[in-house]
């Protein structure tokens, strides 16, 4: 668990929370896949079947590992009495130690471990080349949400712009009427003083001296 806490979030931080679970699940049934088919065609495994089963998410555990170590082999953590080492290397190490228990005690367990570090690797490597192998898993995930998306009943609708042009053309028209209708009173007052002007006319040259 602390391996795939340190390793998720180095992967996360590079491709984002949804290709986690997308390689996570593909580990998973990589890992269940190698178990079964070694059970079921190799005669060393065909005589020790455990009586358990599979049982745990090592597998997925396994390929998220390696997937991040392939993607970045020389990402450097700094651990405990060891000082910084490559994830490379660390992922390289819990490969190894897999390989060698594959016929041991936990043999189905190893084996399920290779199968989950052999599938993170394929799906970086894939995924480099433009290929993405949990496309399908992220498509279902974002389908299962969208059931439990409540969509807006809002209708949004956006005014045509001809009416504004209108608009600001009987605007523009009226606001010349109005600056020639100022010119002819300040004409008057300027030609018969302020009280030849009407009432009318007072207002509207008060109106436009607040402008």
């Amino acid at each position: 668990m602390l391996a795939f806490y340190w390793f998720g979030k180095i992967f996360i931080e590079y491709l984002g929370s949804d290709k986690l679970i997308a390689v996570y699940v593909l580990g998973a049934i990589a890992g269940g896949v190698s178990y079964l088919l070694v059970y079921n065609t190799i005669p060393f495994y065909i005589e020790r079947i455990p009586l358990h089963g599979m049982v745990g998410a090592s597998a997925a555990v396994y390929a998220v590992l390696v997937a991040t170590a392939t993607l970045l082999p020389d990402y450097t953590l700094f651990l405990m009495f060891f000082g910084p080492v490559r994830i490379k290397y660390i992922a390289l190490i819990y490969i190894v130690i897999s390989f060698l228990g594959s016929v041991g005690g936990n043999a189905g367990g190893n084996v399920a471990h290779l199968g989950g570090a052999l599938i993170g690797f394929i799906y970086i490597k894939q995924l480099q080349a433009g290929v993405n192998w949990g496309g399908w898993i992220t498509s279902t995930i974002d389908w299962i949400r969208g059931l439990f998306t409540t969509r807006s009943k809002v209708k949004v609708t956006y005014r045509s712009e001809q009416p504004k042009a209108k608009s600001s053309k009987a605007t523009a028209g009226v606001s010349k009427t109005s600056q020639d209708e100022i010119d002819a009173i300040l004409d008057k007052i300027s030609d018969r003083g302020y009280e030849s002007l009407s009432k009318e006319e007072k207002e509207k040259l008060f109106n436009a001296s607040k402008k």
